[in-house]
């Protein structure tokens, strides 16, 4: 973001809709570990928020969906569109964390997935409203963005490229932050600042929910800039830790959110049928459902060349009970699979291990045949089956 879009952050922002509901938590955090589950159906203090860091139209959506892939936690997190118009912004506030003071948070980390990068090394990133004085007004924001965590220049720890397709979990209170205002120095790039740096500056500074457009105290957000047209990201697991005073005591006091799907929207994988029987040297086909559409296959008794797909097919060499499990938005389900021996072939055909794969099966005759004159002439016998995608 330039100078003038940093100053828009304070200034600019327009046309906020709230399209989320709040629901209050117990008013001081408990000092010791807790996992929330958040979804459309009871957000935990977080409001989905929406403004535009210009005055123009807004565009993108967000929304609790399954996935994408195997989730930092759970089966779920929340994805983040900012559509045609790269200056809307798609956030998501945290209302109970008002009043914080800056030097008591000790946590802050989350994780984001990537779908559709934007011009950029774009990720949905962090912004706390600061109040110097404690007056109830926002005098600055700081801003906390992945693009910028990875210079050797701001002598900050270097927490990797912002990557498409994977999971990443970022340190945001280890890391570097830009200023509004550019207090302390702190600007975007290689200017960011430790919160500590920022603390020398302003050292009364605490974290207020913004009357003015009912945007919570901490913000999970994407988009604010040309560069983030058509992005589309995700966030889950966000830790929020603060330093609890108590009869003379300190603690912390960690919360991790979950992001969910609403309640009945995810459904379990399967692996069918669960239980099957067959024949040497016949293929079986397995299917997957439910999940995020997305399935691996696995299973300790074979040598598998391609285990993506919604449906695996296996052809076995020799008997056997064998289990086939399968794997979708991290939840697992196996199917069992009873191997017999052809009627009439005697003794079970020994062979080279079973091998399976996602798609269709076929014999390479040419194979097995140079395999059968290979075990005469060496005095043994080999029954060779191979399987493609």
């Amino acid at each position: 973001m330039n100078t003038q879009k940093q100053k828009q952050w304070l200034s600019g922002l327009v046309a906020t809709f709230v399209v989320g509901g709040l629901l209050s938590l117990t008013a001081a955090l408990p000092a010791q570990a807790a996992t929330v589950n958040v979804n459309s159906g009871g957000q935990q203090g977080w409001l989905f928020q929406a403004d535009a860091c210009s005055a123009t139209s807004l565009t993108g959506a967000q929304a609790f969906e399954v996935g994408p892939g195997t989730t930092p936690l759970g089966v779920g997190s929340l994805e983040q569109r900012v559509g045609l118009n790269g200056n809307s912004r798609q956030a998501l506030g945290q209302m109970n964390w008002n009043g914080v003071r800056l030097e008591n948070i000790t946590d802050l980390r989350y994780a984001t997935f990537i779908e559709t990068p934007g011009q950029g090394s774009q990720a949905p990133y962090v912004i706390l409203n600061i109040d110097h004085n404690n007056d109830g007004i926002v005098d600055d924001q700081l801003v906390f963005e992945p693009a910028f965590q990875n210079s050797s220049l701001t002598g900050l720890p270097m927490q990797g490229s912002v990557m498409s397709g994977i999971w990443q979990e970022w340190n945001a209170r280890t890391g570097g932050w830009w200023s509004a205002n550019g207090i302390a120095g702190a600007t975007a790039g290689v200017g960011v600042k430790s919160i500590g740096a920022y603390l020398s500056a302003q050292p009364n500074s605490r974290i207020i929910n913004n009357g003015q457009n009912s945007t919570g105290a901490l913000r999970l957000a994407s988009g604010c800039g040309a560069p983030w047209a058509n992005f589309v990201g995700n966030v889950d697991n966000i830790t929020l830790g603060q330093a609890v005073f108590s009869s003379g005591a300190t603690t912390t006091a960690l919360t991790t959110y979950d992001f969910e799907p609403a309640p009945g929207a995810f459904v379990p994988v399967a692996c069918s049928p669960k239980a099957i029987t067959t024949l040497v040297g016949q293929p079986v086909t397995l299917t997957g459902s439910g999940g995020n559409g997305t399935y691996t296959w696995s299973s300790a008794d074979l040598i598998i060349t391609d285990p993506n797909g919604a449906q695996f097919t296996v052809t076995y060499g020799t008997p056997t009970v064998s289990l086939v499990t399968v794997t979708s938005a991290g939840q697992s389900d196996s199917c069992a699979v009873t191997v017999l021996a052809a009627a009439g072939t005697g003794d079970d055909l020994p062979g080279i291990p079973n091998t399976g794969a996602g798609g269709g099966v076929r014999e390479m005759l040419p194979l097995i045949l140079l395999a059968l004159l290979a075990g005469i002439l060496g005095g043994s016998y080999l029954w060779t089956i191979r399987r493609t995608a």
